[in-house]
């Protein structure tokens, strides 16, 4: 795929993220102006963080476990910026992937699991994953970046040694990836299960190597 198709598929809104009138609203009030962006080497990184912090100080829902079930990876990003943001990763991230692809920076959902959560059997602990999102620099490196906490990522190594967190799919949002609920996170964990422990592993060796070779 050639850079301008690439561009053109991590800028496709999903079912979860399209751009409604309130979507182009609110990226309208966060928009770095093109002056600014253009001297920039990385603009993309000044629209994250601006996007970020936007975020950030919207209308946040207290965490209630009765909630957890009605509106876990079960809403659009048009409605968690109508309504409020649950406190969890998905909801930061659908509306975070929206407001950037409506300024037009390339980005992706992106779905990751802890080390610790990754899935030994059948009857393994239910457990939860982690929403990201991977950045498309004008140069044509991928960055993993995390709006919950602003922290940048140039390689799923350093996702992986300084987090903890293997990534394992990329798409338009949580529904372009068939998790709609809670039930949904777990069969993604079981499905990946041996990716993620094959990625832990190499990146757990290629950390080792290194520090024989110094």
């Amino acid at each position: 795929m050639d850079q301008e198709a690439k561009r053109a598929a991590w800028l496709k809104p999903g079912e979860q993220t399209e751009l409604t009138d309130r979507i182009q609203a609110l990226a309208a009030q966060i928009k770095v102006p093109e002056h600014v962006r253009s001297g920039l080497n990385h603009p993309e990184l000044a629209v994250a963080q601006r996007t970020a912090v936007f975020i950030h100080r919207r209308t946040h829902l207290a965490e209630n476990r009765a909630f957890r079930n009605k509106y876990f990876r079960k809403r659009t990003a048009d409605q968690i910026a109508q309504y409020g943001i649950y406190p969890t990763c998905s909801d930061e991230v659908l509306l975070f992937r929206a407001l950037m692809i409506a300024q037009g920076v390339p980005t992706l959902y992106a779905e990751s699991v802890l080390e610790g959560n990754i899935p030994r059997g059948r009857n393994s602990p239910r457990a939860s994953s982690h929403a990201g999102t991977n950045i498309l620099l004008r140069d044509g490196r991928e960055i993993i970046y995390e709006p919950y906490t602003e922290d940048v990522f140039f390689s799923e190594e350093a996702l992986f040694e300084r987090r903890g967190y293997i990534l394992l799919a990329k798409g338009l949002d949580s529904w372009d990836l068939d998790i709609r609920g809670w039930d949904d996170v777990q069969a993604f964990r079981h499905l990946h299960a041996r990716e993620a422990r094959r990625k832990a592993d190499y990146f757990k060796a290629s950390k080792e190597a290194a520090s024989y070779e110094r």
